[in-house]
């Protein structure tokens, strides 16, 4: 027998032929009861692994006697296909009855009047089960539309100051004395200065990158103020935003400058850490579980952790730096059932147990903080309970507002932060730079301003009724 097309390609036939025929009868895997969507690996593996006993899925599934799928997905991905979802009004086994959503995701979901919104409202959910005083108030505000609740929050993180002590030890500098930014700037110079003076020129203090937003922002926050309100009140003109952009310029450019941005790429600042070629950065909860998995050895016991410098006697000690919050989508099938996962996963002994066994996220939930484990020395710090700093600037957080137009008000941030960066480095005087930096936030408020009345649904355009975007 011949094949006009030679024998690789009748051999190719025949195996598409024979795989088509298994796969058209071979049955579908039957959908868990339960489906939960999450975009990030730390917190798939939280509910999860069994490499320390049962996980936090087989305890549900136990406790419950329904099947639970906790599903891993990128976050780009899992916004897009959840708001094509809730935007073509689907239902059923389409739908996942929980789903995690970013910090600063949600603001695409709060586009819209909280009755629009494809989250299903949370209040009375919370307020029966008679948790909500065991959550700090500050982390329910990212999650809340016009007074309405669409998300229970899956964390804190607090931010924190981590440092080579090693090293600063070495330069002579006790960078945990400096209560200001100013005096930790002068002490970051000192440090910089013994280092060149001793072969390393590369060696920078600080972790603060001059053209991302990001490390400003949360300075900005540390000050109580948010660009955009959940009003959707604009503040870039608050003089506190000015006189923080002004001075970080100073910290990331000119001949003070005591800030580097990470090398890029992956957990790269982890290696710029651990070699020295960044001495301090702002850690997070989370990101000290980085620093444990992928620092060496050699790092253990050279850390140190403090409280964030402030500004101002009247700022927070604190800022805070990303976030995650569990919600029920508005036509998900069984919505009872939803929060059932949802107190499972937050509220109950199994997921508080399970978040301490595999990630360094304080929780939002008061009393799991009275775990004594919590509070033990850590040898990565040399002893240092950086676990209990974590729980004492746990109720200190600024309220953050996670609105449809945050993102856009950091890009503005942003350029204004390049023009402060190219006038330090032009030798610009602090008069001029503070008079340009005011010009420039005025100039961003207004567009900014007009961006939201153009874009932000009211009761008026939503009824479809003439909106007058001017005003």
């Amino acid at each position: 027998m011949s094949f006009h097309l030679g024998k690789p390609i009748f051999v190719m036939l025949l195996i598409a032929l024979a795989t088509s025929v298994v796969v058209s009868t071979r049955r579908p895997p039957a959908r868990a009861d339960m489906t939960m969507w999450v975009f990030a690996i730390s917190h798939a593996n939280s509910y999860r692994l069994r490499d320390r006993g049962p996980s936090l899925v087989d305890e549900y599934e136990r406790k419950f006697g329904q099947t639970l799928n906790v599903n891993l997905i990128n976050n780009r991905a899992l916004d897009t296909r959840l708001l094509s979802l809730m935007m073509s009004g689907a239902t059923g086994d389409k739908v996942p009855d929980v789903v995690e959503l970013e910090i600063n995701s949600v603001g695409k979901y709060f586009r819209f009047p909280p009755e629009k919104v494809g989250l299903l409202p949370l209040d009375e959910f919370l307020n029966a089960s008679g948790l909500r005083e065991e959550l700090i108030a500050a982390r329910l505000a990212p999650w809340t539309r016009d007074g309405t609740l669409f998300g229970i929050p899956h964390d804190v993180h607090p931010v924190t100051l981590t440092y080579r002590k090693d090293l600063f030890d070495a330069a002579g500098v006790d960078l945990a004395a400096c209560e200001t930014w100013d005096a930790f700037s002068e002490a970051c110079l000192r440090y910089q200065a013994y280092w060149r003076a001793n072969g390393h020129p590369e060696r920078v203090a600080m972790e603060m990158s001059p053209w991302a937003s990001d490390p400003l922002l949360r300075l900005i926050l540390q000050r109580r103020v948010n660009l955009v309100d959940n009003h959707l009140v604009s503040h870039m003109t608050d003089p506190k935003v000015a006189d923080t952009v002004v001075r970080y310029a100073t910290m990331v450019a000119g001949s003070r400058r005591i800030g580097a941005a990470a090398s890029p790429g992956g957990n790269n600042w982890v290696q710029d850490l651990s070699t020295g070629a960044l001495g301090a950065m702002v850690t997070a909860d989370w990101r000290v579980t980085y620093i444990r998995k992928n620092g060496p050895e050699s790092l253990q016991g050279r850390l140190a952790m403090m409280p964030l410098p402030r500004f101002d006697p009247t700022d927070h000690p604190t800022s805070t730096w990303g976030g995650t919050m569990l919600g029920i989508p508005r036509n998900a099938r069984d919505p009872a059932a939803s929060w059932r996962v949802i107190e499972h996963i937050l509220f109950s002994a199994e997921g508080i147990a399970a978040r301490k066994r595999y990630t360094d996220i304080i929780s939002p939930v008061r009393r799991s903080w009275e775990d004594p484990d919590l509070v033990q020395p850590d040898p990565l710090y040399g002893g240092q309970r950086v676990g209990r700093m974590f729980i004492e600037l746990a109720p200190q957080v600024p309220e953050y507002h996670a609105t449809p137009f945050s993102s856009f008000a950091a890009t503005l941030l942003t350029e204004v932060l390049r023009q402060q960066v190219l006038l330090v480095d032009a030798g610009a005087s602090e008069t001029e730079r503070r008079e340009a930096a005011a010009r420039h936030l005025r100039d961003a408020d207004q567009y900014l301003k007009r961006i939201i009345a153009f874009s932000a649904f009211t009761q008026s355009n939503v009824a479809g009724e003439p909106t007058d975007v001017h005003e």
